[in-house]
């Protein structure tokens, strides 16, 4: 069993049938997040050395935040539609640039995202040798069955 750290994305909440799925088989930390709390990366901080995650699942803005605890904490990361380019609240973890954890197992973005264009993301995931990248055919939220789908890919 992995222990996997949920995070979800901005306008989400906590829980619902995708932490259910992974907690069916997997030991999961899915904290409520309010992104704009300033206490935030000192609580996620402590959530991350106290329940030592195998993985990090980020959405959007949970995504982006994934690849910065990824890197701090060189823990393997998949990342949905994650806001990589332009996060309205930056963590400030690693330094001001912007760059990819080298554990990152799969970043998948929507074709038909509207809320973060994959095209930007993808061009900048392009320089990126470890990086493996899936398009999927759907918008900005990860249905349920695509999520299910990625997990038995990439959780093994």
């Amino acid at each position: 069993m992995l222990k996997i750290l949920y995070l979800h994305g901005l306008e989400s909440e906590q829980g619902g049938a995708k932490v259910e799925y992974l907690s069916a088989s997997h030991y999961v930390y899915a904290p409520a997040i309010n992104y704009y709390d300033p206490n935030l990366l000192g609580q996620i901080v402590f959530s991350i050395e106290t329940f030592k995650p195998d993985v990090i699942i980020g959405s959007s803005m949970g995504g982006y935040f994934a690849n910065e605890l990824s890197i701090k904490f060189n823990t393997s990361a998949i990342l949905l539609n994650p806001a990589l380019l332009a996060p309205p609240v930056r963590l400030n973890l690693n330094d001001t640039e912007i760059r990819l954890s080298n554990r990152i197992i799969v970043t998948v973005l929507g074709k038909r995202d509207t809320v973060l264009p994959y095209q930007a993301t993808l061009d900048f995931l392009k320089k990126s040798n470890h990086c493996r990248v899936e398009m999927r055919e759907y918008g900005h939220r990860t249905p349920f069955e695509e999520f299910i789908d990625i997990c038995e890919k990439y959780l093994k």
